[in-house]
């Protein structure tokens, strides 16, 4: 089986030997009394993704680039700035059988956790690089309203003014009043008596 490996779009020359996959177990034990221990099953972390690849100094014969030859200087570079830039990327891993029949692949949004390369001697000029990657879930702030679905009308308090407190525009100001046309006169609409206990629709 071959498959190959693109990190942010770049593929690598030559497909790792391993490439490991670890989802880490988020589950806590707790001792209830009387009861000995229990496991309360929580979700799982996220995934982890190590491997090892070999960067060639030269384009050898057995190297993998789609428009040419990449030099190790380029990988590089992508790591960096992969890093600096704190980006989260596309992570893809196309498995294939020998005769380039595809048989399955991964594709993962991640963050470039660490990595760390290697020039060794006995590899001549071509360098190894350690790289960790982490499974990247988007997330985001929800704006919560924590007003209360009641308001009391204070001195000065028209139905435009508390329409603006709730719903950030006055002209939803008829929602208020007709919700609430047993409490409100029509002579009213404009300015409020203080003390009215209003329903505030959602």
């Amino acid at each position: 089986m071959a498959y190959r490996i693109y990190i942010d779009g770049m593929l690598l020359p030559i497909a790792p030997a391993k490439i490991s996959m670890q989802i880490s177990n988020r589950n806590e034990t707790i001792t209830l009394i009387n009861e000995g221990e229990v496991n309360l099953l929580k979700s799982p972390g996220l995934t982890m993704i190590t491997m090892e690849a070999l960067l060639p100094a030269d384009n050898a014969p057995f190297c993998d680039y789609v428009a040419g030859f990449i030099p190790v200087h380029d990988f590089l570079q992508l790591f960096e700035r992969l890093k600096v830039e704190k980006s989260n990327f596309p992570l893809v891993v196309s498995r294939m059988y020998e005769n380039g029949v595809g048989l399955h692949g991964t594709s993962m949004t991640v963050t470039l956790e660490d990595y760390e390369s290697v020039d060794d001697a006995e590899a001549g000029f071509d360098t190894t690089v350690a790289l960790s990657f982490k499974k990247y879930v988007s997330y985001g702030t929800q704006k919560a309203n924590l007003l209360p679905a009641t308001y009391t009308t204070k001195k000065g308090d028209t139905l435009a003014k508390i329409a603006t407190l709730y719903y950030g525009n006055s002209k939803n100001w008829a929602k208020i009043y007709n919700a609430n046309k047993s409490k409100i006169s029509k002579s009213q609409k404009k300015s409020l008596n203080k003390g009215i206990k209003l329903t505030i629709p959602k």
